[in-house]
């Protein structure tokens, strides 16, 4: 559904018209997962002995995270598809799991 704020008295929309309300139907593009995969529990569980930091916010879904000791820093991205800039080929890496169990609190 997609409200429209309608312009003038001819009912043409005008070209400052709000959009709100929208909502889509998407698939997603991964499989839907209720339980994390074994060896992410292990890092899930691990997370508290690393000590990362998040040095800023890039926005509402985006961090700039470090680790304590290393001295290149990681964005991590948070969305439709996850992504960090640390460039782990395997599922997710610490940064991902630190932002989404430690920062979002996604139990």
């Amino acid at each position: 559904r997609v409200a429209v704020a309608a312009g003038g008295s001819d009912g043409n929309i005008s070209r400052s018209a709000c959009f709100w309300g929208v909502t889509k139907m998407s698939t997603r593009l991964f499989p839907w997962r209720s339980k994390p995969f074994e060896d992410e529990k292990k890092m899930i569980e691990s997370l508290d002995s690393y000590r990362l930091y998040v040095l800023s916010q890039r926005g509402p879904l985006s961090f700039i995270v470090k680790r304590d000791g290393d001295k290149q820093k990681h964005i991590v991205s948070i969305g439709e598809r996850q992504a960090c800039t640390c460039h782990r080929d395997d599922r997710v890496c610490q940064h991902l799991l630190f932002v989404m169990v430690k920062v979002l609190k996604v139990s």
